[in-house]
């Protein structure tokens, strides 16, 4: 019986080659800016359609989203690298509806596995809230509960989270499986955990200032940011 979690023909892809297992956080975000000045409009329309239909989907049922939300995932990223090469096409958003029996599984799956590893940060984050909300904290207990909760899911994400940047590329890129990915982009940053979580802190720090320029900058600063986490797996293992 084959395994859900491998992508076809898994064992017979030949190793990835040319990158040296580092990467510049400044490179990334270069990079990043210089694909995002290239594809802006595409990038942008990618970005706002995949949020949408995929939180449509969520809210309709759950069960249609773990369909859309990783083959939208898929296509996502597929766009991103290919920003970062060149110019790119926004129908590329939907490639992983035409593909969806050999990608869901791994995209699925990689997502999933992401998910519970950033589990503790949220569960920290929302047990503190449950806590002011149960004992009817007042004003400025509520806030210093939910102020200690945001700052534990956030260095959690940071930490832990940014390890995992490359997860889904591998799945798209190389054609990994889920456990395959996860590993693997566990292994990747393990020689450059600080500049795992320098990119992990200026990303957040990015996507906070695109939200206080009354929310316009969000999708644009997202556009950087995913930008700069490709460029980052570009570096980490090269081009394959």
């Amino acid at each position: 019986m084959s395994n859900p979690f491998e992508a076809p023909f898994a064992q017979d892809r030949p190793p990835p080659t040319g990158g040296d297992g580092t990467f510049d956080v400044m490179r990334a975000f270069q990079e990043g800016l210089d694909a995002t000045s290239r594809n802006w409009l595409p990038w942008f329309l990618v970005m706002f359609v995949a949020g949408f239909a995929g939180g449509l989907s969520f809210l309709m049922c759950v069960v249609p989203a773990l369909f859309v939300i990783p083959l939208l995932t898929w296509g996502q990223t597929k766009f991103t690298l290919d920003a970062m090469e060149g110019d790119a096409e926004f129908s590329t958003l939907f490639d992983g509806f035409s593909k969806a029996g050999d990608v869901l599984p791994s995209m699925l799956g990689v997502l999933v596995l992401v998910f519970l590893a950033n589990l503790p940060g949220m569960i920290v984050s929302q047990g503190l809230s449950l806590v002011a909300t149960l004992t009817e904290a007042d004003e400025m207990t509520t806030a210093l509960l939910n102020l200690v909760g945001f700052g534990a899911s956030s260095l959690w994400s940071i930490v832990i989270g940014v390890r995992f940047y490359p997860a889904t590329y591998l799945v798209v890129d190389q054609g990994r499986g889920a456990l395959d990915a996860f590993s693997e982009s566990w292994n990747l940053t393990s020689t450059c955990w600080g500049s795992s979580m320098a990119l992990g802190v200026a990303a957040g720090i990015a996507t906070i200032v695109g939200f206080l320029l009354c929310c316009v900058g969000v999708i644009p600063a997202m556009m950087i940011v995913t930008g700069a986490q490709a460029s980052m797996y570009r570096q980490l293992v090269g081009r394959t």
